[in-house]
This record gives structure tokens, C-alpha cells and sequence, in this order.
């Protein structure tokens, strides 16, 4: 199996294997989510050695200890954001996850509503399923 392409969410070999969509979504999160709580407590910021940038914990220890002497300041500056964007990005997929299962919700809702017409329920869960990835 090829590895998945961030680029498109499916892997190279297929559209709808069970390493892609919204089970592969949320086993992605809960890792990323996982390797977050393991990482240094920030916020960081990119500290300028006059020969370099290191990336800083609040302690002002540089984290970058062991691994890497100075960083470009592009780099340095980027790594520094990286901890508060990520926990931005998470809780903004996190409300959009809870949003779309609202939408499906208001879906059952008119199923009940109309029993003999589930045209506009379909429609709407169609359009769910696409925005989780299920397909299109």
C-alpha cells in the first residue's frame, strides 16, 4: 500500500480503502493529538544567537539541544509557531467535526419529518459525507 498523499487525502492506489477517509481522519488526529501532548510546553519563540536562531521553551532552554546547533530565522520563526498553530488547527477540526454531525442530525430530523420524500436528506448527507472525506 502506498503511503497516503497529504495532498488529496487518498492514497495513490485507490479511492475509499479503510486506510482513507474519515476512519484514516480521525486515527490521524488522535496521533497527532498524542505526539502534542509529549512535546514541550510552549509558547515557543525564536531566539537570535547572532550566528543562527534557536527555538525556546517559556524556560529559555533551547529544544533544539542535540539536534541541531542554530536554524535560519525563516525556520527558526516557523518551528516556534508550529506548537501554537497545530492546537489552532486541531480545535478548528474539531468544531468543524462537530458541526458536520449537527448537519447529519438536522438530516434525521427532516427523514422524520418527510418519510415519503428523503430527497433533501440524502442530498445533505451526501454533501456530509463528502466533507468528511467519505467521498464524493
Amino acid at each position: 500500500m502506498t503511503a497516503p498523499d497529504p495532498r488529496v487525502g487518498e492514497c495513490a492506489d485507490c479511492l475509499g480503502c479503510p486506510d482513507c477517509g474519515p476512519t484514516a481522519t480521525k486515527r490521524t488526529l488522535e496521533a497527532i493529538s498524542h505526539r502534542l501532548s509529549k512535546v514541550s510546553e510552549g509558547p515557543w519563540t525564536a531566539w537570535d544567537r547572532g550566528i543562527g536562531y534557536e527555538v525556546h521553551s517559556p524556560y529559555g532552554e533551547p529544544i533544539n539541544y542535540g539536534h541541531r546547533e542554530t536554524f535560519t530565522k525563516g525556520d527558526a520563526e516557523f518551528i516556534a509557531m508550529a506548537l501554537g498553530d497545530v492546537y489552532f488547527l486541531l480545535a478548528e477540526l474539531r468544531k468543524a467535526h462537530e458541526a458536520l454531525a449537527r448537519v447529519d442530525t438536522l438530516a434525521n430530523y427532516l427523514d422524520v419529518l418527510a418519510p415519503g420524500d428523503r430527497h433533501y436528506a440524502s442530498l445533505i448527507r451526501a454533501a456530509v459525507a463528502a466533507a468528511n472525506g467519505d467521498g464524493v
